[in-house]
């Protein structure tokens, strides 16, 4: 499109030119589709406060992951509490965003949280993609 960085995101009104998305994982979970949320932004993996956390940012979540969409937001510390950098905070997606990070928020880094506060989500999806991996689906 004439106007936008060709590659880029608009995040918090910084275009990052070249860029791909930063990764999401889900951590201390039975699967890669559940756990504690973790962004990897400026080369350190960090986590996101739950301050005005919902279905529809665990639904990117999931959707980033390929891992279908959100049944569940466990309680915070139900996949433990995080450590290093607080990375997101008062996230709020729309629903069609490619990706965690092209969702509103405070901006990279700054919050008002603890890492009692790190956001989890349990996706739908996960349990059949490993089936499929391992050739046990027929």
């Amino acid at each position: 499109m004439p106007g936008q960085p060709s590659g880029g995101l608009l995040q918090g009104g910084e275009a990052l030119t070249g860029a791909s998305p930063p990764e999401v994982r889900l951590v201390n979970g039975r699967s890669r589709c559940q756990g504690r949320v973790e962004i990897f932004y400026n080369h350190t993996w960090g986590t996101v406060c739950d301050d005005d956390w919902d279905i529809v940012d665990a639904n990117v979540v999931c959707r980033q992951l390929g891992c279908g969409h959100a049944i569940a937001m466990p309680a915070t510390l139900f996949f433990g509490q995080g450590r290093g950098p607080i990375l997101l905070d008062n996230v709020d997606c729309k629903g069609r965003e490619p990706s965690l990070s092209a969702c509103s928020s405070l901006g990279w880094g700054i919050h008002n949280c603890y890492h009692y506060e790190d956001v989890a989500v349990t996706c739908n999806g996960g349990f059949q993609s490993c089936k499929w991996l391992f050739g046990k689906s027929r």
